[in-house]
């Protein structure tokens, strides 16, 4: 089987599409794992739909050296704040064991880095069902024994959406917008970032001639 060299989880997403369009650019054969065909037209992308529930739909497909992991739930500015807990086994299975599994098979088949799009605060003591999740799947990604890990830990995603973007997320963004001078120091993380800059900085740590661990945060993203 043809030896890519990256395999792409999440490419529909905010993040995922740029990082998908980035190895186009940088001519890297990809292979994206997809729920759903997104028909993308490009001879360096390999696109295979899978049930991310079934390892086996996948696990024969991660040949590569490197995996991007950019999933998450689309959450409201409230969910964000406090996931209600009827919705909080299908949240968990979407961003906490569906990557993890998926890390778990391409570490076992030979994969030596990985690239994950986590979140701003994660903290696997958090108080806050969506950071403390953020932070369980950071940990388990850094024990694992990947050569390479690098996390990205970006706030507020900016960018065009395929969904129209709800009132509260516009108002959230304006406020935010207006603030962004005033937040400096420890407060500097959490302002609004591109997804593309998010993109980039991933693409450039991963294929940085280094090992061990990589935390990207605010500053890392601005410079792209």
């Amino acid at each position: 089987m043809k030896t890519h060299g990256a395999i792409l989880v999440g490419a529909s997403g905010l993040i995922g599409k740029h990082i998908s369009n980035l190895l186009i650019k940088n001519k890297t054969n990809q292979i994206q794992l997809n729920r759903k065909s997104l028909k993308l037209m490009s001879a360096a992308v390999e696109e295979v739909i899978v049930d991310f529930k079934d390892e086996n739909s996948f696990r024969g497909f991660l040949n590569a050296d490197c995996i991007y992991i950019s999933t998450g739930t689309r959450l409201t500015l409230m969910q964000l704040l406090h996931i209600k807990n009827k919705d909080r086994l299908s949240f968990l299975e979407v961003d906490f064991e569906m990557p993890l599994r998926i890390a778990k098979a391409a570490y076992e088949k030979g994969v030596k880095k990985i690239a994950l799009v986590s979140a701003i605060g994660a903290n696997k003591k958090s108080n806050n069902f969506y950071l403390k999740t953020k932070g369980m799947l950071e940990e388990e990604i850094l024990n694992m024994g990947f050569d390479k890990v690098v996390i990205a830990r970006p706030g507020h995603l900016l960018g065009k959406r395929d969904m129209p973007i709800a009132r509260e997320v516009k108002v959230y963004e304006l406020i935010f917008k207006i603030m962004n001078p005033l937040m400096v120091s420890v407060f500097k993380k959490y302002r609004n970032i591109r997804a593309e800059s998010v993109a980039a900085s991933l693409v450039a740590a991963i294929n940085k001639p280094t090992i061990g661990c990589a935390i990207l945060e605010y500053d890392d993203f601005r410079n792209f």
